[in-house]
């Protein structure tokens, strides 16, 4: 059950409650309920188009990070998560970057990216692990 309402009026019955990504949600709100209350919560398709549309703008930065994945397998790294790619980005190359929505990189676009990556250099596909994710089967 999603809780709809400021905390005075939950307060005032008594409803269980508690902050999720800004909006109020029942203790008993089902982990679909959570998500789809999530502010911008995107679908795997949106997630795919929004990562395209960013490594269209961002060329170079997107070689970076394959190359700095590169870099990571030839000096003997057993893994490396695209989570930590984006965060190395973000750290290393923020003058570079230009985010086409409020983030310089989201970080939905860690499966995305993964995929990217392993697509581009077949070898990394030892380096990334690759989850289930809503983008899966979404074509690039």
């Amino acid at each position: 059950m999603v809780v709809v309402g400021d905390a005075r009026a939950l307060r005032n019955v008594g409803c269980a409650r508690h902050r999720v990504g800004g909006a109020l949600m029942a203790l008993d709100a089902t982990v679909e309920e959570v998500v789809a209350s999530e502010k911008g919560a995107k679908t795997g398709e949106q997630i795919q188009q929004a990562f395209e549309l960013w490594r269209e703008a961002n060329p170079l930065v997107a070689n970076d990070i394959l190359e700095h994945a590169r870099l990571l397998m030839m000096g003997g790294s057993p893994r490396v998560s695209s989570k930590y790619l984006i965060e190395w980005a973000r750290y290393e190359l923020p003058a570079r970057i230009s985010g086409v929505d409020e983030y310089a990189i989201n970080s939905n676009f860690s499966a995305p990216l993964a995929r990217w990556l392993i697509s581009k250099d077949q070898r990394l596909a030892s380096l990334i692990d690759v989850r289930r994710s809503k983008v899966d089967g979404v074509s690039a």
